[in-house]
């Protein structure tokens, strides 16, 4: 059992959280591959030769409407040839790509392309959020009693319970506006899981209301290198709740949506390396390695601060785990990485993998991420 030690909070250092789409697991959502076969899914048509053939009731609403601002109402059916047309490209193309962030980026060059997978990941995001634990429904089965207990233990087994007595464990309701004082997150998912489990959390683990526990959450530093289904907090700009679904405003969420290029191309990606530099501690959650990500998450020409390096490394070959090791002392300009000015090659991080989950890491380094 892991002891609290009260009188001071745990998370003593700048510690710098990279979230990727393994760690929204423990909710439900989909891994990389599983998105991708969401969409392919999600972009099928039934009659080829229907005016309205899409599968799926909200895609058929959302683009029918599109089509017809964009095209007239004598000329709305050959409009949505064009959205066809663009999503047998992504049926087709997507399964050979490794993510649909890559595979959106390589075809920034057909706008049409571009809007119908960002329309399906806001669709999908949502969706998830809309069946995940952290949205409470009203429930009138007989046995409702038992899925809402069922629904907190889901939520208190989560990796994301961990993080927040780490936290949380120090503080009390007066202190509580420095809980998120030595943490940061850069999250290169779409979902708000995190800030949706921080503000239930602290509800419940101070008594306090959703307007307080959203005052505290706005202290805390939270980047989304490509974008979100909707800002969070209900005076944030693009406001949508929580796992709401409403066909009316999706079209608005994909716009939230960014590809690699565009990150680079906006201040969100100073934001993500100044992130990455300031950091004592970086704990990478869930995170896929892949180029594109590496490159944003780059320090540039800034100093970085790190010593510690944790990562879940789930499965992956040891020979593998090496390369990561080489691809963040890339990231932090380390050994023969040091820029040239600088003098003597900076020394690499202390690199710890764990190959288990999210939930097994902060299991097993809990004491460390808590060190002095």
């Amino acid at each position: 059992m892991m002891m609290a030690c009260y009188g001071r909070p745990m998370l003593k250092r700048k510690t710098t959280f990279v979230i990727g789409a393994g760690s929204s697991w423990d909710f439900g959502f989909p891994l990389g591959d599983g998105l991708r076969d969401q969409i392919v899914g999600l972009l099928a048509v039934e009659n080829p030769n229907a005016s309205v053939n899409f599968s799926d009731p909200d895609m058929a609403s959302v683009l029918r409407e599109r089509a017809t601002q964009e095209a007239g109402t004598s000329k709305w059916t050959d409009r949505l040839q064009v959205y066809r047309r663009a999503a047998a490209i992504i049926r087709d193309g997507l399964p050979f790509a490794r993510s649909i962030d890559g595979f959106l980026d390589g075809l920034r060059d057909e706008p049409e392309v571009e809007f119908l997978g960002k329309l399906a990941i806001a669709t999908l995001i949502l969706r998830a959020e809309s069946g995940s634990p952290l949205k409470p429904s009203q429930i009138a089965a007989a046995n409702a009693d038992e899925i809402r207990a069922a629904q907190i233990a889901q939520l208190v087994g989560s990796w994301h319970a961990l993080l927040g007595q780490m936290l949380y464990d120090g503080h009390t309701r007066d202190s509580i506006d420095t809980v998120f004082e030595h943490a940061s997150f850069v999250v290169f998912n779409y979902d708000r899981c995190i800030e949706e489990f921080f503000t239930v959390s602290l509800m419940r683990r101070f008594a306090i209301n959703r307007p307080r526990a959203l005052g505290v959450l706005a202290k805390c530093r939270i980047i989304h290198p490509y974008g979100q289904v909707g800002g969070f907090s209900p005076d944030a700009a693009g406001h949508v709740p929580f796992g709401e679904v409403d066909p009316r405003h999706l079209v608005e969420v994909a716009s939230r949506i960014r590809t690699f290029t565009e990150a680079m191309e906006q201040r969100v990606a100073d934001d993500v390396k100044d992130s990455i530099a300031g950091a004592e501690i970086i704990v990478f959650m869930g995170f896929g390695w892949l180029p594109q990500n590496m490159e944003l998450l780059h320090a540039s020409d800034r100093v970085t601060e790190a010593t510690k390096v944790f990562a879940t490394t789930k499965a992956m070959d040891p020979r593998e785990i090496m390369v990561v090791e080489q691809q963040i002392d890339r990231m932090l300009r380390r050994k023969d990485y040091t820029p040239e000015y600088a003098g003597q090659p900076a020394a690499s991080p202390e690199f710890t993998s764990d190959r288990g989950d999210c939930k097994a890491l902060m299991n097993n380094c809990w004491l460390r991420l808590t060190g002095p």
